[in-house]
């Protein structure tokens, strides 16, 4: 073993003298251009980059941006190239074909290329060219009917009939399929189409499934063999591998079904659809793959009937749509109209939509509606009792699908009065009760009436909104969507609780300039009456994680004056914190510990001790844990028993000074660890507080939120770190039940239920990043974590390790170039640069002179191989620019250097500190004027592209989900905004503010909510025509890198750094 170790010294020793050598005797632009051939795209990237640190003359940056745009068009990276077109002052015709095909523009690329194929006929190149347009246009009825016209040499078949058999196969055309591989001159081998088309010509041919198997077994093997160390240096250079072993066992599982019974072929149905779903946004490889098992299923009748493959072929078309490709839409859908699949009626009236033709798509699905199309027998089928209730349960919810979609057409279009609008959203829930899209329309058809009578005068509002009964039609639906669903928890649960709560307390108060009748106040008791009735058999029949994941609102509210409403809270917490006790009891602690500072302060402390009596007294045993429900009083009791450890721990010792200490937690802080640990409860990280919720497939009763084996405190080490900052917060570390240990910061003097809901929101939007297909597929997000207040003063925050704030970083870049900071001469130029225009070039020069951008050089010294450093500064990019429009949309300020950290082990860009939030940071003496931080060094590190390319496309994209999320965020919201328990008007919050030197503005919650609004909506200050997205993104970029907005921000932000 020593004798091995020293070889690989040696080795190593070897290597690192060559690189070293290689690096002073080749210039890294010869380096980039070798890398580029040999295949390795991330090294050519990274010698490029060095390249543009040493060169800044026109000349040589435009041929520099050339070579990246020729190693961009090789990558899966979608936005560099656009982001390395914008630095081109004019895009010659070859960069622009390049451009379109990068984003998908296949039909503009196809023109060229015909064109250039009139001039040059026999130019393989073009003629490549144009086949790969139409092949990824879907268009292989005229690729097919190309090459039939094609005059090709027998010597350049093996790279034209790759094409021909992919193209042979999605069309059925068996015979030429044959054909195709008998002109095949190359090595089989070698080219994986020609070995499905092998394949499918071997089922065409009716063989066994044994033969059929042993081929896969050959394909797969011959894939695995190309598994070379280049070609699996990470993901992104395995795509093509892995897209072909997911191909292979799709077939695999087709082929071995054929003799199946018809449960097992609709549970391989479903299989395959969840395997297409993994795939993300890769709408290509989608495509292939359905293309695949089309022609697999096609050649195995009748193990597989007509509803199988037209199930296919509409996959396609919602594909197609998605991408714009509206006639290769049209075409899939034709094609599961002939199979007799009625579903293409909704898939055509939607395409009819897409383009335009309102009228047209409402009249088809009207006219199929009322011929009760969607209900007639499906193709004469003799069917089981058990397939034909299947087969009408999937009938009546093709039938709700048509209905909804006329509804919200209807609805778009205003073609139709309120009361026959209302009963076109009644009628899906009616035919199809399971399905929770209809009742969740139907109770946001009834929260829109709610919110069209709200701005109106009391007078003219109707009875209906006095009495309550919309506000009940509301939750009512909503809460029978949770029942079938957890698609739109979100978007629901917390309406829910807004809207009960506030009837219960305005129950007895005349509304605003009218009188309370005594007529009036019987129907408002009579609809709460209704609401609790009917939430009494509901509050039984959810399961307790879909009111878990709302329980710190819920907590929040046990103070609420009406005794009927709180009857209901009480028996909801008990439900969950029975169900759910390691997790829930943290969101307790803070009733348990809470000072009775004020009158609402003490009521909800009281009412939080009669809630935990009612748990200790409970019959019912808790989820979970292994004894009687004297496990549950023994839990409780540790738990108040950790939090006051806790607590003294928060407060205790006495730092000062402006540097980290060590210090031990039982003797400085006099936290006795043996009273308190092993504590049953979770620890509180994010990975064990958070529920999962069921995928669309699970029942939901049936779903387990948390994993049965937990992580709880078994143990606290003696090591603490007193961090510097004012509050002197403290990190303990915890030892697990499972060994590891984990970090916990323990914050006094700040209340952290603020920053406890902004991770909720942070983790709804990173829900939506997931969801859509273009962010997903450049994995944007934003990094959360745990946060547990222990009282309204007092906290605990989980440590994220590895991160190191951006200006640590920085200040050791210019450290080691001997750069110093003189704070008190920068600050002079700075106050002089904002008197006058002329005088800007003090900051833009003298100031920024002085602090050349050093971020790229930590990202290569941090990230020293190509492929990660790329991976890092695009992970950099994206997360910074996720970070900065839901900032921007939130009023997020105080974004100095210490506030932003940056993840050592990936790049990511990492917030803390969001105590500056609605836009509290205009209110300073002088006022913040950037909307995030964008300094030149931040730009700098993200490459030659700066933020043009992925950092605005990542930016537009979270800005549409944002938009298109508008409703759900602004519920989340305004839950919290209008919390009473979070008092955003708070003096210690204006203290702050005051603190760097602003005046203490109290917010207004309402001018919050319209503030934030109208940033989602696209709105300036002081504008009233919204910008698109483009245009918002652009404005705020251009706001963020203004050398006079930078010059104007406090010296302690550091726009120089």
């Amino acid at each position: 073993m020593e004798d091995m170790r020293r070889f690989c010294h040696a080795v190593f020793q070897c290597l690192d003298y060559a690189m070293r050598w290689l690096h002073a005797k080749r210039s890294s632009s010869q380096l980039s251009k070798a890398e580029s051939k040999a295949g390795s795209k991330a090294e050519a990237k990274s010698h490029a980059q060095k390249v543009e640190q040493g060169k800044r003359d026109g000349g040589d940056r435009a041929r520099l941006l050339q070579r990246l745009q020729d190693i961009y068009a090789n990558i899966d990276e979608p936005d560099g190239l656009e982001g390395i077109s914008a630095h081109l002052q004019v895009l010659d015709i070859n960069q622009q074909i390049l451009s379109h095909k990068k984003a998908g523009r296949w039909a503009a690329a196809q023109s060229w290329y015909e064109m250039q194929l009139a001039e040059k006929p026999n130019d393989l190149t073009v003629q490549l060219g144009l086949l790969n347009c139409l092949k990824q246009a879907g268009q292989h009825d005229v690729l097919l009917n190309h090459i039939d016209g094609m005059r090709i040499d027998s010597s350049v078949d093996s790279k034209i009939m790759p094409f021909a058999v992919e193209a042979a196969w999605v069309t059925g055309r068996w015979d030429n399929l044959a054909t195709f591989i008998g002109r095949f001159q190359g090595s089989f081998a070698q080219d994986f189409n020609i070995l499905l088309a092998r394949l499918f010509d071997s089922l065409h041919k009716k063989c066994g499934e044994d033969t059929l198997l042993d081929s896969i077994r050959e394909i797969r093997e011959a894939v695995a063999s190309s598994m070379t160390t280049s070609a699996t240096i990470s993901l992104q250079a395995a795509h093509d591998i892995m897209l072909k072993c997911h191909v292979l066992t799709d077939l695999e599982m087709i082929v071995s079904s054929r003799s199946s019974t018809e449960d097992d072929r609709n549970k391989l149905m479903v299989l395959l659809h969840d395997r297409l779903e993994v795939i993300g946004a890769y709408f290509s490889d989608k495509q292939y793959i359905l293309g695949i098992q089309r022609a697999a299923m096609e050649l195995m009748r009748p193990a597989y009937m007509d509803l199988d493959v037209s199930g296919l072929w509409l996959a396609s078309a919602r594909l197609a749509r998605k991408t714009n490709s509206l006639h290769q839409s049209f075409n899939a859908v034709l094609h599961a109209s002939q199979l007799g699949d009625d579903a293409a009626t909704i898939e055509n009236a939607k395409l009819l939509w897409r383009d335009s033709h309102h009228r047209q798509a409402i009249q088809m699905l009207q006219g199929a509606i009322e011929l009760n199309k969607f209900m007639s027998q499906q193709g004469g089928l003799t069917l089981s009792e058990g397939s034909l209730t299947k087969l009408n349960s999937h009938q009546k919810l093709l039938t709700a699908r048509a209905q909804l979609l006329l509804a919200k057409w209807l609805d778009a279009a205003g073609q139709t009065h309120a009361s026959a609008l209302r009963e076109k959203y009644q009628q899906p829930p009616k035919t199809f009760a399971s399905w929770e899209k209809g009742h969740y329309y139907l109770g946001r058809y009834y929260k829109k009436v709610l919110e069209s009578e709200q701005p109106l005068k009391a007078d003219d509002q109707s009875d209906a909104y006095h009495a309550g009964e919309i506000a009940r039609l509301v939750i009512e639906n909503y809460v029978r969507s949770l029942l079938s669903g957890t698609k739109y928890l979100y978007q629901t649960l917390p309406r829910i609780l807004t809207l009960w709560l506030d009837m219960g307390a305005q129950v007895n108060k005349a509304p605003d300039g009218k009188a309370l009748l005594p007529a009036m106040q019987r129907r408002r008791l009579e609809q709460l009456s209704l609401l609790h009735a009917f939430l009494d058999k509901y509050i039984l029949r959810l399961p307790a994680y879909i009111f878990y994941t709302a329980l710190p609102q819920i907590v929040a509210r046990i103070a609420h004056p009406n005794a009927d409403v709180l009857e209901r809270l009480v028996h909801i917490i008990v439900k969950v914190v029975e169900t759910h006790p390691r997790q829930a009891l943290w969101s307790m602690i803070g009733v348990m510990t809470m000072a009775t500072t004020t009158k609402q302060a003490s009521d909800r402390k009281e009412r939080g001790t009669e809630i935990l009596k009612k748990l200790r007294n409970g019959s019912k045993k808790a989820d979970g844990l292994s004894g009687s429900p004297a496990d549950l009083k023994q839990l409780i009791r540790a738990g108040e028993r950790l939090s006051e450890q806790l607590l003294l721990a928060c407060h205790n010792g006495d730092f000062h000074g402006n540097k980290a200490v060590q210090a031990s937690l039982t003797k400085d802080l006099r936290f006795n660890d043996k009273r308190c640990t092993p504590c049953p409860l979770v620890v509180p990280v994010e990975s064990s507080l958070t529920a999962t919720l069921p995928a669309a497939s699970e029942h939901i009763k049936k779903h387990r939120a948390f994993s049965s084996d937990v992580v709880t405190i078994d143990s606290f080490l003696d090591e603490v770190l007193v961090l510097s900052s004012l509050a002197k917060p403290r990190r303990l570390t915890a030892r697990g039940s499972d060994g590891k240990t984990y970090m916990l910061l323990i914050k006094p003097k700040d209340d952290l239920r603020t920053d406890q809901r902004l991770m909720e929101f942070n983790g709804i939007i990173n829900r939506a990043l997931k969801r859509d297909a273009e962010s997903g597929k450049r994995q944007l997000y934003i990094r959360t974590y745990a946060v547990v207040p222990l009282n309204e003063e007092c906290g605990i925050i989980e440590w994220v390790p590895g991160i190191r704030t951006i200006r640590d970083i920085l200040l050791s870049l210019y450290a080691s170039q001997k750069i110093s900071i003189d704070y008190h001469a920068i600050k002079a130029l700075m106050e002089a640069a904002c008197t006058t225009e002329a005088k800007l070039g003090l900051f833009t020069k003298d100031v920024l002179g002085r602090f050349p951008p050093v971020l790229p050089m930590w990202f290569m010294e941090q990230f020293p191989n190509p492929s990660t450093w790329f991976g890092a500064r695009l992970k950099y990019t994206r997360s910074c620019a996720v970070m900065s429009m839901v900032g921007t949309i939130l009023g997020l300020g105080d974004r100095h250097g210490e506030n932003v950290n940056l993840e050592e082990g990936s790049g990511g860009v990492f917030h803390v500190d969001f105590n500056c939030l609605f836009d509290k940071g205009l209110t300073f003496a002088k006022p913040e004027r950037v909307p995030f931080r964008l300094t030149h060094n931040m730009v700098a590190a993200m490459g030659i592209c700066g933020y043009e390319g992925p950092f605005r496309k990542s930016s537009e994209l979270t800005l549409s989900i944002l938009r298109q999320q508008e409703e759900t965020l602004m519920t989340i919201l305004e839950a919290f905004i209008y919390d009473p328990t979070l008092d955003l008007q708070k003096e210690k919050r204006a203290s702050k503010a005051a603190s760097k030197g602003g005046a203490g503005v109290k917010l207004q919650p309402q001018s919050v909510v319209d503030s934030i609004k109208r940033k989602v909506k696209g709105l300036l200050p002081h504008e009233s025509i919204p910008l698109s997205v483009e245009g918002q993104v652009d404005e705020l970029i251009k706001q963020a890198v203004d050398p006079r907005n930078l010059a104007a921000m406090y010296i302690g932000w550091c726009p120089f750094l």
